[in-house]
């Protein structure tokens, strides 16, 4: 049933436990942006014997492997984990809180950084639908 998640967290060197293919068919199927709150909620109710240390210690692996990304927008003390390790940006719905993600290629920086190596990009965009 979880093949996909197996073969995803062996690939990357890990055994695939029940409580790792639990936390990661969350992430990659079930949830979008999800937090970590919201991966305990569902994980401990799907797999009741597992801890929120090994939740967190299995989150943290995750990001290790490249598998799941963390990111935290600029302001804010929440972590949300995205199954999108594609270099991309974020658009957040003020009025709901949902991300949505948008592919980097769509936006174009109007000054060149020619003089630096760049190490990591985060855009979070805040934006509200029109009416």
């Amino acid at each position: 049933m979880y093949e996909i998640e197996s073969k995803l967290i062996e690939k990357s060197g890990l055994t695939a436990t029940n409580q790792r293919i639990m936390i990661l068919h969350f992430i990659y199927e079930i949830a979008d942006h999800p937090t970590a709150d919201d991966i305990i909620d569902w994980t401990q109710k799907h797999c009741p014997k597992i801890s929120v240390a090994t939740i967190y210690n299995t989150l943290n692996v995750f990001v290790e492997k490249g598998m799941i990304h963390a990111m935290s927008p600029p302001g804010s003390k929440t972590i949300y984990y995205d199954k999108n390790t594609h270099h991309h940006y974020h658009l957040v719905d003020t009025k709901t809180g949902k991300f949505q993600d948008i592919d980097a290629k769509s936006i174009q920086f109007s000054h060149q950084i020619e003089d630096y190596a760049v190490e990591k990009v985060d855009v979070f965009i805040y934006a509200h639908k029109k009416r």
